[in-house]
């Protein structure tokens, strides 16, 4: 029985590491793809001005740094439907739903950063959650959690891109993982109304 136990250990650790890897890889090709398609000093959009350093675009709202992937006009074609604002957020996504590693990669990469975003330079309260916990340390949340004070942001894919709120659930849908990406930044460009 313990051989059966350490292989499994092991199993999920070469899976954490192909995770990982994935993850990498997509950031790496994301920041060259954004900086050849920007590769300027600076560009401005709504009164702010962008500077592309360290592979992303960064602006500075009343003194705090904010970075991107993409600039304004890369993204703000993307649908945007509904209410964005609440008092705090759970970021969600499926996790019963079968993902490639990579996706799951960028579900997790776009959750992260919108968390790190809102919590650490706006300091409103999200949270990380899953629908479909694997572990039972995990609360479940899901788009029925959602009222008119706590915003639930569900990552998901699907045939076409787009951030829509159908009650109280912020649904971001994108049809590939960049423009999962793109969505993301298209959410938090709404949500600084820069956009």
């Amino acid at each position: 029985m313990p051989a059966i136990t350490s292989r499994r250990i092991g199993v999920k650790k070469k899976d954490r590491k192909f995770l990982l890897s994935g993850f990498i890889v997509f950031l790496m090709v994301l920041s060259v793809l954004g900086y050849a398609a920007y590769s300027g000093d600076g560009e401005s959009y709504n009164g702010h001005t962008f500077e592309f350093r360290e592979s992303y675009w960064n602006t500075k709202i009343d003194k705090t740094l904010f970075q991107f992937h993409f600039l304004p006009d890369a993204v703000k074609t993307i649908e945007l439907l509904g209410n964005l604002r609440y008092e705090e957020y759970f970021l969600v996504h499926d996790s019963s739903i079968n993902l490639s590693a990579q996706e799951s990669s960028a579900i997790y990469l776009v959750k992260y950063e919108l968390y790190l975003q809102m919590t650490e330079k706006l300091g409103i309260p999200v949270e990380l959650a899953t629908s479909n916990p694997t572990n039972t340390s995990t609360m479940p949340i899901s788009c029925t959690d959602a009222t008119l004070f706590i915003g639930v942001i569900e990552y998901s894919y699907g045939n076409e891109t787009k951030i829509i709120n159908e009650n109280n659930c912020i649904k971001v849908i994108a049809e590939s993982d960049s423009m999962l990406v793109k969505a993301n930044d298209r959410l938090l460009y709404t949500l600084l109304e820069i956009i």
